[in-house]
């Protein structure tokens, strides 16, 4: 096999090495690419994701910074700076990148979704819910935008509403065990119990076949313990909230020190 000598060689053989999970060698000729070519657009858009997976997030927001340079109307790489900058902690200039990126494509549906997910964070619960269900207009299998904005519906108390958005994940992923715990919670909130009672065994279920899932476990027990009770059932409840306790849930270990002895 021939060396490479164009921006073009290095790109390819940087995708291959990308491929392999070889992310350090993809590096070094995306690296080559950009030198041979300074305005290669895509391989400063892929050396970003490589850089982002070995952990250098200023290095990848660096290189979506040189994509826009070169092509300002790349709503893609506004879109990935800001989420970037959401995880690196500057949400105020994530939220500018979002916008931009919104502005350049009007139906770009997962800035959308990132930008509800930031100002979800920022406490602005009604313009959080105004832009995730854009983004759900645009492409309503978006699971994330269901549980964030089922989320900022609890926390205006429109627990039905919150409780539709988690069925719908469910509609889509019928083993999400995480929406089915949210749901239990929610309906336990209108003292709905049977339906909490349900759907938080079914989160147990699901939560039991997962060993990285143990603390998502612990809560359903928890819950499902604290529902017990609710309906005069202290056996059971007791079961469950050792259950949660032995999972390492401080708050179980409290109600079953304080109703359980």
């Amino acid at each position: 096999m021939s060396e490479p000598e164009t921006a073009d060689d290095f790109f390819a053989l940087a995708e291959e090495r990308y491929e392999d999970e070889n992310l350090e060698d993809a590096i070094k000729n995306y690296n080559n690419a950009v030198k041979v070519n300074p305005s290669f657009e895509d391989a400063y858009f892929n050396r970003a994701f490589a850089k982002d997976e070995l952990g250098d997030k200023k290095g990848a927001i660096n290189d979506f910074s040189e994509v826009i340079r070169i092509n300002p109307n790349n709503a893609d790489a506004f879109n990935l700076r800001g989420l970037l900058k959401y995880n690196t902690g500057n949400l105020d200039e994530s939220i500018k990148d979002l916008k931009s990126a919104i502005k350049i494509d009007p139906n770009h549906s997962y800035a959308f979704f990132n930008l509800g997910d930031v100002l979800y964070d920022k406490d602005c619960i009604d313009e959080a819910i105004d832009y995730l269900s854009r983004a759900l207009q645009i492409d309503p299998n978006i699971q994330n935008a269901y549980r964030t904005r089922s989320w900022a519906y609890g926390r205006q108390d429109n627990y039905q509403a919150a409780i539709n958005d988690c069925k719908k994940i469910i509609e889509i992923d019928p083993n999400n065990g995480e929406s089915y715990q949210q749901l239990g919670i929610f309906q336990i909130t209108i003292n709905d119990c049977h339906s909490a009672l349900q759907n938080l065994t079914k989160s147990i279920e699901l939560f039991s076949d997962e060993v990285e899932q143990e603390y998502e476990l612990s809560d359903s027990y928890k819950y499902r313990g604290d529902i017990h009770q609710i309906m005069g059932d202290r056996s059971n409840a007791c079961s469950d909230w050792k259950k949660s306790a032995e999972l390492g849930d401080e708050d179980a270990a409290k109600l079953l020190e304080e109703h359980c002895q």
